[in-house]
């Protein structure tokens, strides 16, 4: 990192732990502790986008590319006077970094704030970014041509390079933000079902929680989802206490019974009529949104969620059309999408 000009010797009062993390394929990461400097960082609040609206956008093309930064945080500079609050010590002395480290609380916003700039033009037509992970999609190969020259283009002018090796280039199925593209649906991406299938039983509180981060991905596959996980949800809150019992196990299997055997789900369709679907019980509320194209109505989605302590004090009338409002809500987009008004007389 030296030679190549991405860290410098530092004389920086400034200094973050290393840390060394083992991956999987036996080499070693080198990473740094940011936690003291990240607690002293006032937040970033530059949004990521909603993967389902980009979901959605991708699933319309045929055609997909993807392209892959080489080292895209490396390739962000760091202010010159800013540099010595990155530094790191080594047994070989302190450095600091002249590019943006991994491990800084606000380097997503940074780095996704530069990529929708760079991209401006092309999002929500084309392109999709989410951070490093570009996303070129077309009706057809000759119009792909054509997106992805303006795409490269403005990577050129904004001086970045990509990692070719690891960009793919005029594919009928893609992978993508944890789903799995294909001209017949949506699917959970295979890697991401093979963890869940592996998972072992969570031993505490932090196995849990990591567990139920990777289910949070694909949850929209699954119906009732916040109800079927609600048992495993309540054993993180602090006030419950770790108590794994026969209805945590339950759960627990149910939970991945569910995940591991997903519908393929559709995509949107302006021509097709939308149909939503809402239920409540006295645990949750649930929504599934399906499209009717010619004389099949189609899967696009789920939805749920638990009710909070006070909702679970309404009646059957007020928990059925607080589900409605809130169906209505969160899949607005897709609802939003369907709808034509024409103000002209």
């Amino acid at each position: 990192m030296l030679e190549e000009g991405y860290i410098e010797p530092s004389e920086s009062p400034w200094a973050a732990p290393i840390v060394l993390v083992k991956k999987k394929n036996g080499d070693t990461r080198f990473c740094v502790d940011y936690r003291g400097l990240n607690n002293v960082t006032k937040s970033d609040s530059f949004p990521l986008p909603l993967i389902q609206s980009i979901v959605q956008r991708v699933g319309q093309a045929t055609t997909w590319s993807t392209l892959d930064l080489a080292a895209g945080y490396w390739q962000v500079r760091v202010a010159p006077e800013d540099r010595p609050k990155t530094a790191f010590v080594t047994p070989h002395g302190t450095f600091q970094y002249c590019v943006m480290p991994f491990g800084l609380k606000n380097a997503p916003a940074t780095f996704q704030r530069l990529m929708n700039k760079v991209l401006a033009p092309f999002l929500g037509k084309f392109c999709e970014v989410y951070l490093d992970d570009i996303v070129i999609h077309s009706q057809n190969e000759e119009e792909h041509i054509g997106h992805l020259r303006q795409v490269l283009r403005a990577l050129q002018k904004a001086g970045l390079v990509l990692n070719v090796e690891k960009s793919k280039f005029f594919k009928r199925e893609l992978d993508f933000l944890g789903h799995h593209f294909t001209q017949e649906g949506l699917k959970p991406q295979e890697d991401k079902l093979e963890a869940i299938k592996n998972y072992p039983r969570p031993r505490n509180v932090k196995a849990l929680r990591r567990f139920l981060g990777m289910c949070s991905w694909i949850k929209n596959f699954i119906p009732k989802f916040a109800e079927k996980a609600k048992p495993l949800y309540e054993l993180t809150r602090p006030s419950h206490g770790w108590r794994w019992g026969d209805g945590e196990q339950r759960a627990f299997d149910l939970l991945k019974h569910a995940l591991l055997n997903p519908p393929v789900l559709q995509f949107f369709k302006q021509e097709g009529e939308l149909f939503l679907y809402t239920d409540a019980s006295e645990v949750g509320l649930g929504a599934t949104i399906t499209q009717k194209i010619g004389d099949q109505e189609r899967i696009l989605g789920y939805a749920s969620r638990v009710l909070s302590s006070a909702e679970t004090n309404y009646s059957v009338s007020e928990r059925e059309c607080l589900a409605i409002v809130w169906a209505c809500e969160k899949l607005k987009d897709l609802l939003f999408n369907s709808m034509y008004r024409d103000y002209r007389p």
